[in-house]
């Protein structure tokens, strides 16, 4: 061609994706991919965590784990779960939307949108298949396949604009409880410091990060038990009264309902 052809750019390498069914109680240990992630809980609560990390999930969570970052989890005892997971390799320099610091693994306002979208409509597709005994179309799947990708890379330049009022109240919300992990407010309390509701700030909370205030103030002791608990000196029944708990009993609850595990077991 005259004047030059056109370089055709790199493009995303679909790793693999599946809808996963998984009994209640169900606990993974963390593990790593050399590609990006993307998760949609079908049904089912229980606890993301990544790293040190550990946060809240439900129906509806979509949550976005980067190539070489630590992530498992757990379904809570009550709940049978089903989570789609798609496994994409992008080409170097290829930026990905992610959310905001307090809630890192969460996209957010237009990217969790479009990829709650995309994720609904593969999860559908391949419960429908695996219900009528079929092997999924290739062409069946390649168009919520590629709404996936274009909702990953396309949200990355809008972003930046202020996200929907819900989303600054989840996240003044979490922020709050960060602050305060151990005397956290309760849901009526905070709303009313916000201005808000409760049901509204809930609604918030809810579409902002998939779970509730309960799950969320519950992840968020988790997570400072787990610090706390690297100090072998420091005697079990401290650590719960650090986090806010009662005593030693109700800290063993909470770890055993998240993990899966004992607080003697987070201390190794």
């Amino acid at each position: 061609m005259a004047g030059g052809a056109w370089r055709v750019p790199a493009l995303p390498e679909i790793v693999g994706f599946d809808l996963v069914r998984l009994a209640a109680g169900t606990w993974q240990a963390q593990h790593r991919h050399d590609f990006h992630e993307v998760h949609y809980v079908v049904r089912g609560r229980g606890t993301l965590d990544v790293g040190a990390r550990a946060v809240g999930i439900g129906p509806g969570s979509v949550y976005l784990l980067l190539p070489g970052e630590p992530h498992g989890g757990r379904l809570v005892a009550e709940d049978d779960g089903e989570v789609l997971w798609v496994g994409v390799r992008f080409p170097p320099g290829v930026a990905v939307a992610r959310g905001e610091p307090s809630r890192p693994f969460f996209p957010v306002g237009v990217a969790a949108a479009e990829l709650g979208a995309a994720l609904r409509a593969l999860a559908l597709l391949l419960a429908r298949t695996a219900r009528d005994g079929a092997a999924i179309a290739p062409s069946e799947s390649l168009g919520p396949l590629l709404r996936v990708l274009a909702a990953m890379v396309e949200p990355v330049r809008q972003l930046s604009a202020a996200p929907p009022r819900s989303h600054r109240l989840a996240d003044q919300a979490l922020r709050r409880l960060e602050s305060s992990p151990a005397r956290p407010p309760t849901l009526a309390a905070l709303a009313a410091q916000l201005g808000v509701s409760a049901g509204h700030l809930g609604e918030s909370l809810a579409r902002a990060t998939g779970s509730t205030w309960p799950d969320l103030v519950a992840a968020q002791r988790l997570r400072l038990a787990r610090a706390l608990l690297a100090d072998a000196a420091l005697p079990v029944r401290e650590v719960a009264r650090r986090v806010g708990l009662s005593d030693s009993r109700a800290l063993a609850r909470l770890v055993r309902r998240l993990t899966g595990r004992s607080p003697r077991d987070l201390r190794g």
